[in-house]
């Protein structure tokens, strides 16, 4: 018999929510994605389900998508499942594949790589400093509430940076410095707006007041990567989102002229929320 690993999460600030303290239950969990965990757990590894499933799940809404992160490497992740394909160069994980085109991402518990670190030019050897533990996985994310672990074996959530206050008050929050993580990247600008506007939450006001000192690194970013963060917004088919953006002052360093001819002609927005409330309905 396989004993599982236990992981001790490190004291500060830590809080393990148990049954019937929370609403997840298993029956609500993709069948495939407990296959997964179940299978990992019982081979010795700590697997839990994690990201949008866990918020979702605590609200009482179906998730779109279950993604699991483990202490199993990529390598070992493959040897276990013969549907698994791993994807990724820098950050490696795996995607588990089954019928009917669906899949199920599997990732490593991943951290933050300092300076130095970061300077390796090695991609054959630098993604393996990239693996840490849950509580490092956790920090590194991007917003608090998006940062939740459900332990399917203890019917647990463990959270480590207060995003179960932040779900329970429907706040939006950075993790960490918010001006920091935007200079790091400026896209969880829209990250953040396009949260915020999906679950009609209300953004911090450190994270609120860091958009609007920080929004001009926006134009710094690849138009490729603005262009595919805008896709992903438009999917939401809501007015919601470009309303945010035209509040948070963001619309010029996403869409360019036509962001700022928006901002001059209310009829050209007035069209556009238009366009999308009729997607919206459909």
């Amino acid at each position: 018999m396989v004993t599982r690993k236990l992981i001790s999460p490190r004291t500060e600030k830590v809080r393990i929510l148990k049954r019937p303290k929370h609403r997840i239950s298993r029956r609500d969990i993709d069948p495939d994605a407990l296959k997964i965990i179940y299978r990992l757990n019982s081979q010795g590894f700590v697997a839990y389900l994690t990201g949008a499933a866990v918020q979702n799940l605590m609200q009482g809404i179906t998730p779109k998508d279950f993604d699991i992160v483990t202490d199993a490497r990529p390598g070992q992740i493959k040897k276990r499942f013969r549907n698994a394909f791993i994807i990724g160069r820098r950050f490696r994980l795996a995607h588990i594949h089954f019928q009917g085109g669906k899949y199920i991402e599997v990732a490593t518990f991943r951290r933050e790589l300092d300076a130095e670190e970061e300077a390796d030019p090695d991609p054959s050897t630098s993604y393996k400093r990239t693996y840490g533990t849950p509580r490092e996985d956790a920090f590194r994310r991007d917003i608090t509430s998006n940062a939740l672990f459900y332990d399917v074996d203890t019917e647990s959530v463990i959270d480590y940076i207060g995003g179960l206050k932040d779900l329970a008050a429907r706040k939006i929050r950075i993790i960490g410095d918010p001006g920091k993580r935007y200079t790091e990247d400026p896209v969880r600008i829209l990250r953040v707006i396009r949260h915020s506007v999906r679950l009609g939450f209300e953004i911090g006001k450190k994270t609120e007041r860091a958009i609007y000192s920080h929004r001009q690194l926006l134009a710094e970013c690849p138009g490729a990567r603005l262009f595919e963060v805008l896709n992903q917004d438009l999917t939401l088919k809501s007015p919601l989102v470009f309303e945010a953006y035209q509040k948070d002052g963001v619309q010029k360093y996403v869409l360019g002229q036509a962001g700022e001819e928006y901002d001059r002609n209310p009829v050209l927005f007035s069209r556009l929320k238009t366009l999308l409330e009729i997607r919206e309905g459909e």
